[in-house]
Formats: structure tokens, C-alpha cells, sequence
């Protein structure tokens, strides 16, 4: 068994080590050397919209971690400080923490605990590289207290016994890993990453749009009694569809080259569940809410004759699609084919989900401010039944609770 007095004695002296010689004077050698304060503020200012409702420190210590991170990332610029006349007052002791470093890169990695096997000390398992390592840090023991976080995000250094976090600490409660990885496709349009590591090596070349993340850290997942909310789509090349097979089991209908295939008993609130099939780019596209309507509607279409997989191509929490929103100012539609089946007013299932939509995203502030909305009140301003908020909102609280266990 590790001998984590031991292992805690060093943590504690590199954490010394790196106060008085990163924190206390490295981070002000290299703005002053390849003016890297000032590439931080100009990646920071791209989200100001976002950070002038952050606290000053927190900006205070994105700005060192991402001087630390291009100091310190697999050929940063260590390489070329280490023999730097300017470091020639460091005392052996610190030229030899700053050699170690050098030799063992630091790296951002989004990570779940697996394990608590003494206090600060934490089993992660990087849901991206699939690396898992011990990690020793006080701040993520303080946000606990508070909170219970299903996900982190941390730039991590090697001390030789163990992992170590610099900067301000990502932890949130409703983010997944799918989320992360929608957000990383929608900041990099027209970019496949076919695994994680090339996501995470994305996140390397440019930290600054994940830290901004943190505005999305306090929101709740979604939930309807059992259901999680999201948004599922998976797409599937068809050249040979016959709307004739689909009749006894799908209400099929037809515009403009599309069919919809709703799913009956599926297709209202909370799954919002069918497929649609474009003829002109022969693609079948399944599109659901909850994860049972998505497996649902696998199994039906898989009974007419389909091999369909499981695995869709996105799922995305509703908070991920406001969190983006308001960090990249831009719409999300996932459901690029329900706009061609509205009627006269548009159609009732995707009214109604606009509705609860933005009935859960005007609760969210009241929740994480400690405060009760009033739901009678929301729920005449969004449309919303009276007993539908009151479900919403203890369905959102609860998740909130559970988190905070």
C-alpha cells in the first residue's frame, strides 16, 4: 500500500517549489521575455461576454495557468529558459525541480474520480486518453465539500509520486464526455476527431475556449422522472428505403424529400422521438430526447429490416447547448428536418419542447443561486402547465441535490 504521508511530504514540497519559482517569478520571466500575459489577454478577450460575469481572480489565474501550460506542455518553452542567464540565481534545489519538469510535460486532461484512497489524494481516469494516474489536490477536496462534480478539468504535473493541479480547477455537475466532445466539433467546424487523444491534443493547441467551460460548471443535467434530457442523433447512409415498410408501426409523412417516421407513443414529450429519411442524400436520420426513445426507435427500425447500431453520433445535454450558445454566441439545431413538418403554427411536440426548454434554462439561475422561482409565474410566461414546471422543478432540484451529496 502507498505510503501517502510520504507521497503527501513531497507533494507539499513541490508545492513550495513551484510557489517560489513558477508562481513568484517563472510566470513574470516569460511575460516579460515572449510577452505571454499579453497573448493570454488577447485569447481571454475573445470571451470577455463571458468572463465579466467571472470573479477577477479567476481571469488572474487562467492567465498563469496558460503561462504555465506553454511553459510547461510536451516542447514548451522551458526548453529554451532552462539555460537562460536569467535563471542563474535559482538554487540547485530549484534548477533541479525545473529539469524534472521539463522532462515530464504537464497536460490539461478531463477526468473522472474512480477513487478516494486518502484525503487530497484521488484515483482519475481521463475519459479521453483512458490514462489513469493519482492525483493530489486540496482545491478539488474544497470544492467537494460544497458540491459532488461527475467531471474535472485540470492542467496536471508530474512530481515523480504522484499528479499535481495548477491553475483553477474545472469541476461540473452535469457536464459528460460527449458533451465535451460536441464542444469541441462546434469550435472547430469541419473537424472529425476520430479519437480522444486527438481531442485532447485540440485542447493543447488552444486551452483558452475550454476554460470558458467553467460558465457552464454549476448547471444541472436534465431529467424527467427516470429520463435524462438530451439530444441524441445518429445517421445512417440509405440507398434503398421503402416507405411502404414502415407503415404498420411509424406514421410516416412527407415534405419536400423528407419522410418522418414518428414513432407512436414516442414522438410527444419528454422523447420527442422519429426518424427522417432524405431522399436527396440518401441518409436516414434518427433524432430523440431521452435515451430509451433512441433505443426504442433502433429496435423498431432494426424490425423492419435494419442493422442499425446504437451508438449515436451525437448526445448532448441541454445544458451543453446553452452553455455554447453563450460562449460561442451562437443557435444549435440538432433537428435540421422538423422546420419541414410544421403546419399552419409550428408543430406541437417541437413547440412544446422550446417551451420546456426554456422553462429549465429561466429555473437554472434561481437554483444556483439558492433561491425558489416562482413556477406559476414561469410557467404563464413560457406556456408551460402548472403541474409540468412544478415537475420540472423538482426533477431539476433533485439532480441538483445528488450532486451536491
Amino acid at each position: 500500500m502507498p505510503d501517502y504521508r510520504t507521497i503527501r511530504n513531497h507533494c507539499q514540497q513541490i508545492q513550495q517549489l513551484t510557489s517560489t519559482v513558477i508562481d513568484d517569478f517563472l510566470i513574470y520571466f516569460a511575460a516579460q521575455q515572449d510577452k505571454l500575459n499579453r497573448q493570454a489577454e488577447k485569447q481571454l478577450a475573445r470571451y470577455r461576454h463571458i468572463s465579466k460575469h467571472l470573479p477577477e481572480s479567476w481571469k488572474n489565474m487562467s492567465i498563469s495557468q496558460y503561462i504555465a501550460h506553454k511553459m510547461f506542455k510536451q516542447g514548451g518553452l522551458i526548453n529554451k529558459y532552462i539555460n537562460h542567464s536569467g535563471l542563474s540565481h535559482l538554487s540547485k534545489e530549484e534548477r533541479t525541480f525545473l529539469e524534472f519538469q521539463k522532462q515530464h510535460p504537464w497536460r490539461f486532461s478531463f477526468a473522472k474520480i474512480t477513487g478516494e484512497p486518502e484525503t487530497d489524494f484521488f484515483n482519475m481516469h481521463d475519459v479521453f486518453t483512458g490514462d489513469s494516474y493519482l492525483l493530489y489536490s486540496p482545491g478539488m477536496t474544497d470544492i467537494r465539500i460544497a458540491q459532488n462534480p461527475r467531471f474535472w478539468f485540470n492542467l496536471i504535473s508530474f512530481n515523480g509520486q504522484c499528479w499535481q493541479t495548477f491553475g483553477p480547477i474545472g469541476a461540473y455537475s452535469g457536464f459528460e464526455s460527449q458533451d465535451i466532445l460536441f464542444y469541441a466539433t462546434e469550435l472547430n467546424q469541419g473537424q472529425w476527431f476520430e479519437s480522444g487523444r486527438e481531442l485532447m491534443a485540440n485542447v493543447e493547441k488552444n486551452p483558452v475556449p475550454y476554460f470558458y467551460l467553467i460558465s457552464g460548471a454549476n448547471l444541472p443535467q436534465s431529467f424527467h422522472k427516470e429520463d435524462q434530457i438530451v439530444h441524441i442523433v445518429a445517421e445512417y447512409l440509405d440507398d434503398a428505403f421503402d416507405a411502404a415498410a414502415f407503415g404498420d408501426k411509424f406514421k410516416v409523412e412527407y415534405s419536400r424529400e423528407v419522410y418522418k417516421l414518428s414513432l407512436m407513443g414516442w414522438d410527444q414529450f419528454p422523447h420527442f422521438t422519429s426518424a427522417y429519411y432524405d431522399e436527396k442524400e440518401e441518409l436516414l436520420v434518427l433524432y430523440s430526447m431521452t435515451d430509451r426513445g433512441f433505443r426504442e426507435l433502433v429496435n423498431r427500425l432494426n424490425e423492419c429490416g435494419y442493422q442499425l447500431s446504437y451508438e449515436p453520433d451525437i448526445r448532448v445535454n441541454i445544458i451543453m447547448i446553452e452553455t455554447i450558445k453563450n460562449i460561442l454566441k451562437k443557435e444549435i439545431k440538432l433537428n435540421r428536418y422538423d422546420h419541414l413538418f410544421y403546419t399552419e403554427s409550428p408543430n406541437k411536440e417541437s413547440g412544446e419542447l422550446k417551451k420546456i426548454n426554456a422553462m429549465i434554462t429561466s429555473m437554472l439561475p434561481y437554483i444556483n443561486s439558492g433561491n425558489k422561482p416562482d413556477l406559476d409565474a414561469l410557467a404563464k410566461q413560457h406556456g408551460v402547465d402548472s403541474e409540468m414546471a412544478k415537475d420540472l422543478y423538482e426533477q431539476v432540484m433533485g439532480q441538483v441535490e445528488e450532486s451536491r451529496k
